[in-house]
């Protein structure tokens, strides 16, 4: 996991609870399966500046189906890329 931007502090998704917004996240949910994922994006996007950036790694193919679902189309820029065999990188931008 790699946190970028401004300095956090607390617990919470995978020991994480963002006392401030950041402007560029990458998770690795590799391993967990659905609904994991998807719960733990909704979690760290409530963090996430407007322009910054979420970039996670999954390897179960409807764990990207319900990320992709589970955002605000007005709120959220998506990209999917299957980046080897049966490992995706979804990164989500907000508006």
């Amino acid at each position: 996991m790699a946190i970028l931007g401004k300095k956090i502090k607390g617990r919470g998704v995978n020991g994480l609870i963002f006392s401030r917004q950041v402007t560029k996240v990458e998770m690795d949910f590799m391993g967990e399966i659905c609904p994991v994922p998807s719960i733990k994006v909704r979690l760290l996007l409530k963090n996430l500046h407007a322009g910054g950036e979420l970039k996670v790694l999954v390897d179960h193919s409807c764990a990207v189906g319900n990320i992709i679902e589970g955002l605000d189309k007005k709120a959220y820029q998506h990209v999917v890329n299957e980046v080897a065999n049966g490992i995706w990188e979804v990164i989500i931008k907000k508006f």
